[in-house]
């Protein structure tokens, strides 16, 4: 038989749905809201529904389809439709549960909502909380640390060697408890008064304020989350202080300072300069809290050698051992070793004090280096350390001199700018001296000035610049690296090529200017054409230029005006001999002639048909001109100084070789043919800052002439 479910219910296979009516009353059973009273009906008809199956047996609602929920009175019902609360079914009620409320609260529909604890169990004590009584997790007494160090014994102490009240001890321990909080700390004397404490949140913690004696010092740990809870104290740690010191002396009894890091190497100069270089005195200072007589003896060691240690003097709590070495090859290593100091006394024990490193080795460095062009200008470390210099240095030897003895080293070279490797000393102090030279002269024949040392520690890479010329490795290098090495490397100004420069006037050329202005001069007049007397520097002008010194910067053309154009601005036209004697001596009557310098007048035009050679200064009286007009070329000779005047010349001018003086020119040059000024100082060095000619322009010389003579040459010196 096949049967429909009526209202949603839904019976197993075999089974069908039977009904009947009957009567009810209340909200419930009559699915009925309370009216505005709260009175619900009094009756009401229902139907009641079960399954009945075909062996005849019958039962209750066994279940409802999905979507539905089975009433009280035995019905499906559409989950929704509207019954009360508490019916049986959600009756269309959705619970609400709402987070962060704390506590058991409502869900809306009759049921409780799940109990939330706030922070009242952070942390867990056993506190009341919101949802009953919180845990106990954070309750307790710690377990009693473990000391790591110091973690002598009464017969062992672990031992100390300081300075002063104020060196630190660092106490060190391990927890053994999640409940610790923090950590109270008691060192304690011999008395059992306490000489320091604290508390910390740390397992470890720096001590200090100790004089010579024996100490104990323990660890408490404190769980203060609940109520103080001190758990279990540690086990005692004993340690002895004692204030120590060892001190190194040369062969002579010098004291010999330990270098930075509390080191000391064999190679130190006061080591090196004693009557026995290999030989150290050690010297202990050391106490116990038993004093001097309780110390049996004593017993240096490094680098796994032992030294005994024999008493020198003391008295009270302590005295001074000592030990003599005398170092052999054999003992030289590369390496850095410590030393230490092992004392006995009456607790039975050595107490081993650490006293800093020491190095002992062959004092030799290798050492080499690059000789560099410092013209261009120089500053530690990069500056004047770039280009090598070339064979015009002239660089041939060089001896690193011994200042303080006789054990100077001759450097292997490779010319023309490298030197080295060779092996210097280590703790003695070297002048490098160059071809030849002494210590009055240290570059000897070099071919340049301002020496600049830069010293290269190639262990470190530390570069360094010593202020002075000598030096000693000790200052500038590391003796404690492996394999120490160093680069020392010279920088040179080269002396610089005779050049010439014009004051109040310019310089004008058809084709070529060859200037020698070097980079050496002071910047404030640093420039072929320079200001004036009441002149300012003038026009330079050129189709081609070069500097011979290497300074080709557009800059150094003009000061305080840097006016240059690279084409020629003269005009066509050629003023030469022919000219000025036409138009002076042959149309106005106006000047002499003759063959040589000797035969000029004091002052007026002077020609001279051929070449003049000026062997001798000469000077204007004020208000006055010279003019001198060649018909072939120049030469002013190395012996002249000065010159006042005006000079021309067809076949070029020239003031060549060297002085040790300046040559002046008070005047104007012109010349058809070139104007060569490459006049050097006798000492090269003196043409880093100077010209060796200097042309001061002077146009009073063209008006003091007569006017006639004005209008003959306001065209040329125009030119």
């Amino acid at each position: 038989m096949t049967v429909k479910p009526v209202l949603g219910l839904t019976c197993d296979p075999g089974c069908h749905v039977e009904t009947n009516n009957t009567f009810g009353s209340g909200c419930v059973q009559c699915n009925a809201a309370p009216d505005e009273w709260g009175n619900c009906p009094t009756w009401c008809s229902i139907a009641n529904m079960w399954c009945e199956c075909d062996d005849g047996s019958s039962g209750p609602i066994i279940n409802c389809r999905d979507g539905y929920y089975s009433t009280p009175s035995g019905e499906c019902r559409p989950i929704g439709s509207g019954d009360l609360p508490n019916t049986g079914g959600d009756g269309g009620c959705t619970p609400s549960c709402p987070s962060g409320v704390c506590g058991t609260i409502g869900n809306g529909c009759g049921g409780t909502c799940a109990c939330i604890e706030c922070d009242t169990c952070t942390p867990q004590c056993g506190q009341a909380s919101d949802c009953g009584t919180c845990g106990t997790a954070d309750a307790g007494t710690p377990e009693a640390p473990t000391l790591v160090v110091p973690d002598g014994t009464i017969t062992n102490p672990s031992s100390y060697s300081l300075t002063g009240t104020n060196s630190v001890i660092d106490l060190l321990w391990s927890s053994n408890s999640d409940l610790t909080d923090y950590y109270q700390i008691y060192v304690k004397d011999s008395d059992e008064a306490t000489v320091w404490s604290g508390a910390v949140g740390t397992t470890g913690v720096g001590s200090s304020g100790y004089t010579p004696g024996l100490y104990h010092w323990y660890v408490e740990a404190v769980n203060s989350t609940c109520t103080v809870d001190v758990g279990l104290t540690s086990a005692n740690g004993y340690f002895v202080v004692s204030n120590s010191l060892l001190t190194l002396k040369n062969a002579d009894e010098i004291v010999v300072p330990p270098e930075s890091g509390n080191r000391n190497n064999i190679c130190q100069p006061v080591f090196v300069d004693s009557s026995n270089n290999r030989r150290i005195i050690f010297e202990a200072s050391v106490n116990s809290p038993g004093g001097w007589a309780e110390i049996s003896g004593a017993t240096l060691s490094w680098h796994g050698n032992d030294y005994a240690m024999s008493k020198l003097t003391g008295s009270g709590i302590g005295g001074t051992l000592v030990a003599t070495v005398d170092f052999g090859a054999a003992s030289n290593n590369s390496g850095v070793f410590p030393l230490s100091v092992s004392v006995s006394n009456s607790y039975g024990t050595s107490v081993n004090n650490i006293f800093g490193d020491l190095k002992v080795w062959d004092c030799q460095v290798p050492v080499s280096g690059t000789l560099y062009d410092g013209t261009g200008g120089q500053a530690c470390n990069e500056l004047g350390f770039m280009t090598p210099v070339d064979a015009n240095l002239d660089f041939s030897s060089l001896v690193f001199k011994d200042v303080s003895g006789d054990s100077d080293v001759s450097m292997s070279t490779s010319l023309p700018a490298n030197y080295g490797p060779t092996k210097i000393t280590y703790g003695r102090t070297y002048l490098p001296i160059f071809n030849g030279g002494d210590m009055a002269n240290p570059d000897g024949t070099i071919f340049g000035t301002g020496r600049m040392t830069r010293l290269v520690d190639l262990g470190t890479g530390a570069t360094l610049c010593p202020s002075e010329s000598q030096f000693n490795l000790q200052n500038n290098m590391s003796a404690y690296e492996v394999d120490p090495g160093a680069q020392v490397d010279f920088s040179f100004i080269k002396d610089q090529e005779a050049w010439f420069q014009v004051s109040g006037a310019g310089v004008k050329a058809k084709s070529w200017i060859d200037s020698g202005v070097p980079s050496t001069v002071d910047s404030s007049f640093r420039a072929l054409s320079v200001l004036g007397t009441n002149a300012d520097n003038g026009l330079v002008s050129f189709v081609n230029y070069k500097n011979i010194n290497g300074f080709n910067d557009n800059s150094g053309f003009g000061l305080p005006n840097n006016w240059w154009i690279d084409r020629n601005t003269n005009d066509s036209n050629s003023y030469g001999y022919q000219y000025f004697y036409n138009n002076f001596l042959i149309n106005n009557g106006v000047g002499v002639t003759g063959t040589d310098w000797s035969g000029k007048p004091s002052e007026g035009v002077y020609f001279v048909n051929g070449n003049l050679n000026i062997d001798s200064d000469f000077a204007l009286d004020s208000g006055k001109t010279m003019i001198v007009v060649v018909k072939g070329k120049i030469s002013i000779a190395e012996s002249v100084s000065r010159i006042d005047g005006i000079y021309i010349a067809n076949n070029g001018i020239e003031a060549l070789g060297s002085s040790a003086n300046q040559l002046v020119i008070n005047g104007m040059l012109y010349s058809k043919a070139n104007i060569r000024l490459a006049r050097s100082f006798t000492d090269k060095m003196q043409n880093n800052t100077t010209p060796a000619v200097k042309i001061n322009y002077q146009p009073g010389l063209i008006f003091n002439l007569p006017g006639k003579l004005m209008r003959v040459l306001s065209d040329w010196q125009e030119e």
